[in-house]
């Protein structure tokens, strides 16, 4: 059953404040999302762009692969591991304006970013192509513009952020019922560069996932600890991988092709793979069980529902409302 939507003056007063009319919105959503189904893909400039990010953990038999289309430059479609595929639209400047959320090719979400100082601090989630809102997500910055707070006002989950003193993504913590849920860790000891940030342009940041700030940073990351809570507030390590064991196979511009992962707790491996363009040929075939079993991904998706933040906020909500 759908949670019952509450609008709040807030919420009311930034709508009227951002959009001059419902009319003129309605107008210029259609306009967007026909721009966005007859865009074509782009060109090649010469620079490296990330087309695919694929995660394979051996340990728990979860697969992960999301891909990504581009035009002019920026990236038109942004295709998650969860079946939902973002088509993108931008401002002139480069900004993110709007992006349509579609599964099997209907419109279930319209997003618009709403921006103060350059840095998006909400996002409104309507319903399809209507003036009904399913969502309003609120970022918190810090002195340094990033993000340390991602927050649902309607769903009642939160993700909090924190960064080394590089800048790279150090840890998030993710809150549903004000409870905390799962976390992340992270250890940076490779100059390898992080392709969700400078290979990747036109997303200012992971809008699509509840832990928002993954792929913040310069760089990629040596290691990953992954913990979640039970409901007393219990943690249990779901791996802790060793970053002197990492082993990488890096290309062009120093992106990562491969990053070869180890559980200090199993021995079992994680993987990451990326695919570019514009990167002279130089990509990593790295091919997924799913395709070398015939397995689907949707069937991947049915086995690891455990793995909660790192799914789609639409996906979260979905969970929410069970």
């Amino acid at each position: 059953m759908r949670k019952k939507i509450f609008f709040t003056a807030t919420v009311l007063l930034t709508q009227l404040l951002f959009f001059p009319s419902c009319q003129k919105e309605a107008t210029e959503k259609h306009k967007v999302i026909s721009e966005q189904a007859t865009a074509g893909k782009s060109g090649r400039d010469g620079n490296c762009r990330v087309m695919q990010y694929y995660l394979y953990d051996f340990i728990h038999a979860h697969e992960q692969i999301d891909n990504y289309t581009y035009k002019n430059g920026l990236v038109d479609e942004w295709t998650t591991f969860y079946g939902t595929t973002y088509k993108m639209a931008y401002y002139h400047d480069g900004r993110m304006k709007m992006a349509g959320a579609y599964v099997d090719g209907e419109l279930l979400n319209t997003i618009f970013f709403v921006y103060k100082n350059d840095k998006v601090v909400k996002e409104i989630w309507y319903l399809g192509n209507t003036q009904e809102v399913d969502d309003v997500v609120v970022n918190t910055y810090n002195k340094k513009g990033q993000i340390i707070k991602n927050e649902s006002l309607n769903y009642d989950y939160y993700t909090l952020n924190t960064y080394t003193p590089q800048g790279d993504l150090k840890s998030w913590l993710f809150f549903v019922g004000g409870k905390p849920a799962q976390k992340g860790e992270y250890t940076f000891n490779k100059e390898i560069k992080n392709p969700l940030r400078s290979a990747r342009p036109g997303i200012g940041y992971s809008f699509a996932w509840a832990n928002s700030a993954f792929g913040a940073g310069d760089r990629w990351y040596s290691s990953e600890r992954m913990m979640f809570y039970d409901e007393s507030g219990n943690t249990s390590i779901s791996y802790d991988l060793n970053p002197r064991k990492t082993e990488w196979t890096s290309g062009e511009h120093n992106y990562p092709l491969l990053a070869g992962y180890t559980d200090i707790l199993t021995g079992g491996s994680i993987i990451n793979s990326f695919k570019y363009e514009n990167c002279n040929g130089k990509n990593n075939d790295y091919e997924s069980k799913a395709q070398r079993t015939g397995i689907s991904n949707k069937i991947f998706s049915e086995r690891n529902r455990r793995y909660l933040a790192q799914g789609s906020k639409r996906e979260i909500r979905k969970k929410i409302n069970k």
